[in-house]
């Protein structure tokens, strides 16, 4: 997962107006463009152009307050410089392939990348130059989102339609303040295809324009793990903002004070600790002041955690304290030894191995706490 956040003035998407388009593709009635070149399969949208070299297109008109664009496209190819999509946010023209002044995300290129264009009187301008290769596979699932909050675009988009958007990577950028006055304003999607190996392999399965999608959930620690003797590593339920993510203060355990917060992608945190943590003993992270994208802040997050001094056995730190024979007069069905941890730390015995004279036994994954 990848997302980029872009610094623009947006004179003419400051308003949340009701959505504009919300479209799971069991018609073309509302649509225009080039209609007979798509054909829906189980209200999923499928290209159906058989002509070499093809470019054809589908677009709606919108107000200009939209704040929120997403589309879960499907591609079975790997992209090329003759073989993408652009993702049309915003267009002067209903005739996308015909406009000169649009905002588009690219999916695909000579690059395999998702990148974000923008033309203004005919002058293209690359605002985001995506990561390259993400696009260079048989079969491209993806889930792509553009949002204006605060004067801001953001991008993001997640790599399987099975699970929902989030933001990734951040990226911000700053701009020279584009303007986007579009008198007539469309949006849409438009399909570039070369060969007859690429006939009918663009799946569209949701298509969405129009107000901001609030998000209401205050994030929380999906996972706790601890990665030494004083670090944790945080990964929470969501992408967060990252002065709040990578501030020290906002985590606390009593009496060890956090020096460090390495950030690892949006959601995650590696947490280093003055002190060491005490081995075998429950202790407890509070985090404060977590702030999400949409502005949710989450305090007082409790989450328990134990840390083990896990080491290699010396002599005697180990001992046979019982050993059971085979006796029938017990009902024992198996021979067994029990085994103490006599040190003060833990130890895991497995690939230790037990034998005699007549043959030997490895132990598996097994951690012996102390005494």
């Amino acid at each position: 997962m990848r997302a980029f956040a872009i610094v623009i003035y947006f004179t003419s998407l400051g308003l949340c107006t009701s959505a504009q388009v919300a479209d799971s593709f069991s018609t073309l009635s509302n649509w225009s463009g080039d209609n007979l070149k798509f054909t829906i399969e189980n209200n999923t949208l499928r290209s159906n152009s058989n002509i070499i070299n093809d470019e054809f297109y589908l677009s709606q008109p919108v107000s200009s307050a939209l704040q929120e664009w997403q589309i879960n496209i499907k591609l079975q190819f790997n992209t090329s410089s003759a073989n993408y999509v652009d993702f049309v946010l915003a267009s002067n023209n209903s005739n996308l392939w015909n406009t000169d002044s649009s905002i588009y995300i690219r999916i695909g290129n000579t690059k395999d990348e998702i990148s974000l264009y923008q033309d203004l009187g005919g002058n293209t301008q690359l605002l985001v130059d995506g990561e390259d290769d993400i696009t260079r596979k048989s079969n491209n699932e993806l889930i792509i989102r553009a949002r204006v909050i605060n004067d801001s675009l953001y991008l993001d988009y997640s790599e399987t339609w099975s699970a929902p958007t989030s933001f990734g990577k951040l990226q911000k950028i700053e701009l020279s303040p584009p303007q986007l006055n579009f008198i007539n304003n469309y949006t849409g999607f438009k399909i570039r295809q070369s060969t007859t190996s690429f006939f009918g392999d663009h799946y569209i399965d949701y298509f969405y324009a129009g107000e901001l999608v609030r998000d209401t959930v205050k994030p929380q620690v999906a996972q706790l793990k601890v990665e030494s003797q004083n670090q944790l590593g945080v990964k929470f339920t969501e992408n967060l903002e990252s002065f709040t993510l990578s501030k020290k203060s906002n985590y606390l355990i009593s009496g060890n004070s956090c020096v460090a917060a390495d950030l690892f992608g949006q959601d995650s945190i590696l947490l280093t600790f003055a002190k060491s943590f005490t081995s075998g003993a429950e202790q407890e992270l509070i985090i404060d002041s977590i702030v999400d994208f949409e502005g949710n802040i989450s305090n007082g997050i409790r989450v328990k955690f134990e840390f083990k001094d896990i080491q290699f056995a010396n002599y005697k730190d180990l001992l046979v304290t019982e050993i059971f024979s085979k006796t029938r007069s017990i009902g024992l069905q198996a021979e067994a030894i029990e085994i103490y941890n006599n040190s003060n730390f833990f130890i895991n015995v497995g690939n230790l191995i037990f034998k005699d004279l007549t043959g030997e036994e490895k132990f598996p994954d097994q951690i012996l706490a102390p005494k």
